[in-house]
This record gives C-alpha cells, structure tokens and sequence, in this order.
C-alpha cells in the first residue's frame, strides 16, 4: 500500500474515451493468500499450476482498479510462493525493478520517501516535445517511409486466430564462452549483438514467410532523462520501431548485419515520434484490418543493466529466482525476447497459440537455433544468407498448384530481376489465372530527350490592368481586416481574450467554443495568427492577450461595390456570424460556400480578375502544350474547365474531368453534354492510384487549379500525378501563395481539406505554400521546373501559376514482363495479368461513379406520407441512381457536398425542415424522413425555414394557428437565414408570458448572442413583441416587424 501511494500508475484506471486516469486515493489492498501447507506435494504441485493458469489468462477490467494483481500461496511455515498478474499498461522492465526496490525498502521497515515528478509528468514532457524541430524531423521521417513499408511477415496461420488467446513459450541458451566469442566477432565488425540475433531472427522468419520482404516490430527502453528521479518511477516507458527487411538480393551475411544495424540506427535516432504512433499512421495508411499491423516483435534486453545488475539480477535479488515467467499481448504473436544472465545467452519465443500452422512454432525456433549453432560452430561456412540457411533449412514452398515446380515467390524473384521494377506480388485467383502486382523504381525509366521547347519560356503573359489589380487589392485589404475582427469578436464573444491579466490554456479555448476535433488545428492557426500580429503573447500552451482584442480596428475603407467583391464580403459575414455553429459541427462549411447561386464559388474561382486571368493563361499554355490526353484533377466547378475545352478543341483527344465529389462530375455532365472526348470520374489526390482507371500511354497534361494545396503530403501526391504522366508529359498547377490570409482561416478554413495536411507543414500550421516552395518540393517529387508565372514571389494576384515537366516514363511494357516470364518458366505459366500499383501494401480506395445517365424515378414502397415520395425524388435526381426506402445516402454515392446541396433544396421548397447533421446521423431514406416528420410536429424549435446567404438571422412566430408553414414563400423570398417558432402540440402552456419564456430560449440556443431580428403576424405579434421585451431587457440589440398585430383585448 505504500507502493500504491508512492507510484501514481498503480493508481491508474482507463476510462472509456481511451484516457488514462489518476484516482487520488484507493482503498486498502490485502493480497490473498492460498494456505496449501497441509497438502501433499502433488496436490500443492496442482494447486499452484492450476492458480498460475488463472492468473495468466485473467484479464482485469481496466476501467476498475486495480490493474494488478498478487497472490501468495503458503508451501510451509518457511516458503511461500508470491505470484503477480501485472498489466503492461502499469510497467515497462525497469519498472519490475523500481517494485522490487521499493518492496526491499519497505520490507526492512524503511519510509518511501514520496517523489517529486509523476508518470503524468512525463507524458506532458513527451506531449511537449512534439513542438521541437526534432520530433517534426522524425515526423517527415516516418511519413516519407511509411507508405512503402512491407506488411509484417506472411507466416502460415490458421483461420480464423482464437477469440482467447493462449501462449506457448520455447527458450534456449548458448553457453558463456560460446556467446562471448561470438559477440566479440560480431562487435568487431561494427555490429551489434542486438542487430546481429536480429538479423537472424529475420533470416529464420523469411524461410517460413510469404514473401522476403517484411517487417518487425523492434521493442525498446526509453526513459529520457528529464529529472533526477525519473529511473525511479513505475510506468510504461517501452517504446517501439519498425525494421524492414529485403531478402530477394542475396548478400553475405556481414553485409546483411551491417544493413540492419544502419536501419536500426537511423530508425531509433528518429523515435522522437513515438513508435506507437509510427504504427497508428500505418493504420491510416492501411485502413481497417482484422488482423494486427505487426504482430512479431523482437525484445532486446542486452547490455540493459539496472544499477550494475542485470535484468536477471534484479529481478531475482529480493525474493530469488522466479518459477514462471509468463508475458503476453494481444496484438502479438511471436515476441522474441533475448537477455544476458551470467554471461550467457537467453532467449524465448512467446507464440500465440492457434494462430500459426501445428507445429510451425516449434519448427521456427527450431530453425532459429540450428542457425545460431551454425554460427559457433562454423561461422565461415554461412557466407550468404540465402545459400547458407538453404543447405540448413528448406524454405517453405507457396505452389501455383500441384503440378508445378516453381512457386509464387520464385515468379516474384524473377520479376524483381526484371529492369525497373522494385516490387511484386503475385497471386492465384480462384479462376486459376496469375495475377501479378508490380511497384516500378522511383527512378524514370530511361527515355528520349524532352522535346527542346522554348514556348514556355518565351510566353508572354501581362498582368490584368492596373484599375483591376486596384480593386483586387483593395478587396483582399478589407477581407483581411473584416476576418480578422471577425475573428477578434468570436473569441471576445465567449470570454476570451478580454484582458491581458487572464492567461488561457488552449484546452480552455477549445472547451469555450465547443470546438470539435475536426476543428482544433484550424483554431491553432488564429492563435497562431494573432500571435504573429502581435495581438497575443504565447506562453507554453497558454495565450493572454497584449491589449483586449475588442480594439482591432474595423476596415479603414469600405469594400469595393464590384459583384464578385460583394459576393465574397457577404460570404465572409455569414461565416463570421456562423463560427459557432462552425466550430460545433452544427453548420456544414460546405453549405456556406456552395450555395445554389455559386455567387461564392464563382467570385472565387472565375469572376475576380486574379482567377480569370489565371483560368485565361492556363487554356492558352493547354492550347500550346497540343496535348492530345488531358487529366483535369480537383475539377470542382469546371471555372478552369471551360476555356480549357474551348482551347483545346482542335488538339486534344481525350480529357479527363475528375474530382473528389461525385455532384461536381454530375454538375459537369450537364453543362459539358455536348463536347466530345470528355470523361468523368472520381479521383482522390490523397488515395493511391488505380492504373486501370487511367490510359496506359500516360496523360500528355495534368491540370491542378487550386487542389494541391488539399493533399494530405504534398510531395507523395506529386509522386502520384507523375506515374500518370507520359516522358515529357506536364503538370500545370494553379496554387494561392499568400501564406498568412486571415481570410482564410475565418472562413474556408472550416473545410477539412485545408486542415488536413500531415507533411512539413505541420512546423508552422500554414496550409499553402509560396511560389519557391512550390518549385522545391516539385524537384522532390522528381519534376523539372519549366515556368512560374508571375515570376516574382510575391505575386500580386496572390497566386502563381506553375509548369513541370516528368523527365521519363514509369509505365512498365506489360507484353515484354509477360514474355520474360514465359521464356523464364515456360508454357505451364498459366495465363497472366500484370497490374501496375502505386505501393503493394496500401490498399486501392476506388469508389464506384454515378452512372451517366439519371436514374428513372423508383416509387418508394411501404412509405407513410408523401414526404418520403418528395424527398426519394430529391435523392434521385442528385444521385442519378434508384432509391428506396432502406438505402443508405452515402452509400448510394453521396458525399459531403451533395448532402448539402440536398438538405439546401428540401429547406428551400420547404419540404421539411434538415441539416446535415440529420442526415449524417439518420441516413437511410425511411430513416431520414422519419426523423423528419417527427422534428415538424413541433417538438423541436426552432424550425430551419431556409437556409439563405444572408448575413442576418430572422425568427418568426407562428399565428394563431400554431403553424407556421404561411412564412415558408416569404423566407425563400428573403434569402436569409429564417426559422420559426411552432406551437408545441399538444398546448401545455397556461398563460402567454410561459409561452413567450420557452420561445426565448428557443432563440437563444440558436443563436446565443444579438443582434436578433423578430418578425410575427396577426396573434405571432403578440409573441414577438413580448420575446423583443425580454431580450431588450436582457441587454441585446433586437429589431422588431409586426405584420397585421392584432387587438390584444380581443384574445
């Protein structure tokens, strides 16, 4: 019980979000005892296993505490038997030795003295160091190596593995001299013995694996010195790397040690970025598996000594020598452990029973020892890997089918043989065909010179006149200051930031605005901004304001009346007056840029002088370019699309209109219908690519206005356009270069895609990249730089327009792999299909099209109301697919950006009242109009009218009646945002003043802060005009209309 006092981790349980917690105090822990003095030795003998047993395969609730758990079985009056069932989420290795210290302590009646730093201590320390320039360097590290990192071994299992899982465990030993020797062989090479077992552990599992390239989970120690007292703490301070390896060259094996040892080393000197979170990136790269990511670990325990004392030593000096020691892991399979006990060599295999082949085990370890017996006895004779365990150890056959005598991995080696390609897989389908994966080298393939082209160079591209660079700029200053008092007053709005004696955590800031995950970078980036702007001071994780951000002046000129400049100052109120419900996922982004007018989007990307320009020089450079195969990526609205088709009219053969949202390729169908050779599909800058899906020739140009900045690494989705590019094929890219918009980040910020970024960008938060940076990370991902224009880096129109061009080809000559192969294995090679992939082991994300056509209206069957036939027709007009009652919205092909647009028209013709959140939550069709038809009996006010562009809020009551349908012409009328206030049903109001009371906070929930605007008829006049009272009283700005009020003494 001291222990437990002394160590906050023994106090920990887990709560169900995921987070560790602290409990300041715990009850009195007894540990049981089992009196088995009076039993016979075979009955103790029984006893104990059958106790041991239990405890290993007992899992302790880790939402109660304890997490632990000991056991003290009596054998006589002078020997006991103490067992402990402990939680890795408690303890790392040093941590065993802390507990048997602080026992010894307490057991020759010493006081703990209590420590000054804590577990959480640490793990705030590590939270911080996150921040550093080295954490960011093994950040990129690990993003760069992450989506080219081989799967864990493909060792022969069962299926499917054991919903319990129980561990068999093989050990072994190599003698003091034996060891010694060795060890000081391989040391004397610059190897490692860690690196060195590691090496032949790998060489054991490639024999038994599918394929000679995999990875293993590395476990290590990793107690950064942060205080003194830091080795005397009880926590989990393990740490993880990956290690990959590469069989199918074979080397000899110092040259295969040395390779290994360099891995490991570069690895581990990035583990700044946690190994857990190394692992946690793989899983977002590779999506939902059922099985574990790496489930074979290696644990090197070698050299790690605690106080001058081995882990053996330490662990055994209180209380001797252990009888059993037993560790398990549900995400592992095979651990390898290794560790040094009086100059020997120990080493087990902890293997999850069940999940591998009968006996594979055993077989394995077997393999691994005769290996390491192979080394004592005649280290010259292994000069190769592949040739030196081959005459020890057979390799595992994987056979295309009985009759043949070579197997996958033999096609596998060829194909690696094969000039240009890096990776592959092969595969029999259940049809018998082979079907061959292949991952072409970074490195082009050699190709013929680029064509010698000046035209680029030589282009002559003027800027707009000087009248509309003048209302450009002055357009972006008001912009610019409006959004950052915007951004001022949303803060000041919820306390923030008022005074600079009130410092606030960002977890306060978070918390005031009800800021959802999603939304918490972007809510970095105004700090960040402000900070920048001298309006605050950054203190760690804390802010305080230099001067109360009330004080940031208004615009000092008024917005220029030009209609796209107007459009974008309008869009820029309605988010302002929408950050709240921004911030708490009420409001959708998307809803608030693309309006059914476009006025926002077209103000955006064609009407103002900057993008038409930009769309103009784009279509001329495709005209001059004579591209015959055009790939448009981020299409969106087609602003760009459309003087491209006009320009290329004459040249191009095919052109690919492509974007993330299938209502975009729906929306271009409509307005293209009449152009040849235009073809539509969904594309994903941030997904791997599908070859199939693009021509075999390569694209002559890839147009990408105003997307890249989306990707979530920017030079990995640069890599990915270049593999569909022909040898001297160009990208054109059209990108803002203006860093530090606060226009920006207080409205289009909102969108995920701005805030999704995971590459170098995370150092300073800043989602766009200048012209120069641009042309950086183009050489990274292999482009040679053609044009930037404006050709100064600061561009007055806040965005550049840039030309690479793929200096050679990465499209393999399927025909000539598939004849080498033939001649390679002969005419029993059954029938082949090679398939190009971007990586082997991220998975294709390839979502199915709208059909072109639009779908014949499907009647809805078993629906109660004409709601369900309203709404169903709705559906198929924005999906152009059937529709009934139990599909699902978005797996029908709906996005975000459709559920807008659909949620926007049902407002509009006041079918119903939605949002987007109702559609999220409730998404199949009888679903969704269920929820519907219950939100308008009035249960649940205020109701959404229309969901217009203005950048007021008006709140109409309802008659005497209690509907409140007669406003619904009126407010699509206004184009604002309306709700109304229906009668609650059935009546449970006594008197008008009880009524006017809920009506007020029904207000209020929608919109918490004034101005408001009331709006009644007829009996809704009397409403109104009492909600205007109490809110006037309350303080608020109220503006009130009354349309044919009515004697009051008549009600």
């Amino acid at each position: 019980n001291q222990l437990i006092a002394r160590h906050d981790m023994l106090r920990m349980v887990v709560d169900a979000d995921g987070q560790q917690r602290i409990l300041a105090t715990t009850p009195e822990y007894h540990i049981p005892r089992d009196d088995l003095r009076a039993l016979s030795p075979e009955e103790q003998r029984i006893a104990l296993e059958k106790r041991r047993h239990e405890l290993s395969y007992r899992v302790l609730p880790a939402d109660q505490w304890p997490l632990f758990e000991l056991v003290v079985s009596e054998i006589d009056d002078c020997h006991y038997r103490l067992h402990m069932n402990l939680d890795l989420l408690q303890f790392d290795v040093q941590s065993f030795k802390v507990m048997m210290d602080d026992l010894a302590q307490v057991w020759r009646g010493e006081t703990l003295a209590p420590l000054a730093i804590t577990f959480r201590d640490y793990v705030m320390a590590e939270q911080a160091r996150r921040q550093t320039s080295a954490w960011h360097d093994a950040w990129d590290y690990w993003q760069e190596k992450l989506p080219q990192l081989p799967l864990a071994p493909e060792l022969p299992v069962v299926e499917p593995p054991p919903e319990t899982p129980h561990f068999t465990t093989f050990k072994s030993t190599i003698g003091k001299t034996e060891w010694q020797a060795v060890k000081q062989r391989w040391q004397q090479q610059g190897v490692t013995p860690s690196a060195a077992l590691l090496t032949r552990f790998a060489a054991t599992l490639e024999r038994w694996s599918r394929t000679t390239t995999f990875t293993l989970n590395l476990t290590f120690f990793n107690r950064q010195p942060i205080h003194p007292q830091i080795n005397q703490l009880i926590g989990d301070f393990t740490s993880v790397t990956l290690v990959d390896f590469n069989f199918s060259a074979p080397v000899t094996l110092q040259e295969q040690m040395q390779q290994t040892q360099q891995r490991l080393w570069q690895n581990m000197a990035h583990s700044e970025m946690n190994g857990v979170e190394v692992i946690r990136e793989l899983g977002r790269l590779r999506g939902s598996q059922r099985q574990p990511l790496m489930p074979v670990v290696f644990t090197s325990m070698l050299g790690m000594t605690l106080e001058g004392m081995t882990i053996d030593q330490a662990m055994s000096h209180l209380f001797g020598e252990p009888c059993y020691v037993f560790t398990q892991t549900p995400q592992v399979w095979l651990d390898h452990q290794v560790m040094e006990s009086d100059g020997e060599l120990m080493f087990s295999w902890y293997c999850m029973d069940n999940v591998l082949e009968p006996g594979a085990a055993e077989a394995m370890f077997n393999d691994y020892c005769a290996i390491l017996q192979a080394v004592i006895a005649a280290p010259e004779s292994l000069k190769t890997l592949a040739s030196g365990i081959a005459g020890h150890i057979p390799r595992r056959r994987w056979p295309l089918n009985a009759q043949a005598d070579y197997d996958l991995r033999d096609i596998e080696q060829a194909t690696l043989e094969y000039p240009g390609i890096r990776q592959a897989r092969a595969e029999i389908t259940e049809q018998g065909a082979l079907t061959l994966d292949i991952v072409m080298a970074d490195d082009p393939s050699p190709s013929a010179a680029m064509p010698d082209e000046h035209e680029l160079t030589q282009l002559a591209l003027p800027l707009p006149e000087q009248a509309q660079l003048d209302e450009l700029e002055a357009t972006w200053r008001w912009l610019e200051a409006r959004a950052l008092q915007g951004i001022a007053a949303t803060l000041n709005r919820h306390g923030l930031f008022t005074t600079p004696e009130i410092a606030h955590r960002f977890s306060a800031v978070v918390q005031a605005l009800s800021a959802q995950a999603s939304h918490q970078r972007l809510l970095r980036q105004w700090l960040q901004c402000l900070t920048e702007r001298e309006w605050l001071i950054r203190e760690g994780e804390s802010w305080r304001c230099r001067i109360p951000l009330s004080e940031i002046p208004e615009p000092q000129e008024a917005c220029p009346q030009s209609q796209w400049s107007q459009a974008l100052a309008q869009y820029l109120e309605t988010c302002i007056a929408r950050h709240d419900a921004l911030f708490s996922g009420q409001c959708s982004p998307l809803e608030l840029l693309f309006n059914e007018q476009h006025r926002v989007t077209d103000a955006l990307y064609r009407d103002n002088p900057a993008s038409a320009c930009l769309n103009r020089y784009t279509a001329q450079i495709a005209a001059l370019c004579s591209a015959e195969r055009i790939l448009e990526v981020g299409a969106g609205t087609a602003a760009t699309t459309a003087p491209v088709l006009k320009a290329t009219r004459n040249t191009r053969q095919s052109y690919h209109f492509t974007d993330v949202s299938a209502q975009f390729l729906n929306d271009a169908r409509a307005r293209f219908h009449d152009e040849s050779q235009v073809s539509y599909a969904l594309f994903d800058i941030n997904q791997p690519l599908d070859f199939t899906a693009h021509p075999e020739a390569g694209y002559d140009l890839i147009v990408a206005v105003n997307v890249l900045h989306d990707a979530s690494h920017v030079v990995q989705t640069l890599r990915r356009l270049k593999l569909s590019l022909k040898a001297g094929g160009r990208l054109l890219i059209v990108e803002a270069t203006e860093r530090n918009s606060v226009f920006q980040l207080a409205s289009v910020g909102f969108i995920e895609g701005l805030s999704g970024y995971r590459d170098f960008r995370r150092r300073d938060e800043k989602p766009m990249l200048t012209r120069s940076a641009w042309q950086e990370v183009l050489v990274q991902a292999g482009f040679a730089n053609e044009l930037a224009w404006p050709a100064q880096e600061s561009s007055p129109l806040r965005q550049h327009l840039l030309v690479a061009r793929s200096p050679g080809g990465n499209r393999p000559d399927k025909k000539a792999v598939s004849r080498y192969l033939q001649q390679r294995f002969g005419t029993g090679l059954p029938i082949l299909q090679i398939r190009q992939r971007e990586a082997l082991f991220t998975p294709l994300h390839a979502p199915s099209d709208a059909p072109t056509e639009p779908a014949k209206p499907t009647p809805v069957a078993g629906g109660n109301s004409a709601l369900e036939k309203q709404v169903a027709e709705l559906w198929q007009s924005l999906l152009s697919r059937p529709v009934a009652r139990h599909l699902d919205f978005f797996e029908l092909g709906g996005d975000s950006l459709m559920a807008t647009r659909m949620v926007a028209q049902l407002n509009r013709r006041g079918i119903a009242r939605a949002n987007l959140q109702d559609l999220f939550n409730h998404s199949t069709l009888s679903d969704f109009c269920a929820h519907l038809q219950a939100a308008t009996s009035g249960e649940d006010n205020p109701i959404p009218l229309c969901q217009g562009d203005g950048e007021e809020t008006l709140f109409v009551f309802h008659a005497s009646d209690g509907d409140i349908s007669a406003w619904l012409p009126l407010a699509n009328a206004l184009n604002r945002r309306v709700f109304g206030l229906q009668a609650k049903s059935p009546q449970r109001f006594a008197t008008l003043d009880q009524m006017i009371d809920e009506y007020v906070g029904c207000i209020r929930r929608q919109q918490p802060h004034g101005p408001y605007v009331l709006a009644g008829w007829s009996y809704g006049a009397f409403l109104a005009a009492g909600a205007a009272q109490r809110l006037y009283a309350k303080g608020k700005q109220v503006r009130m209309v009354l349309i044919d009020p009515v004697c009051r003494q008549d009600f």
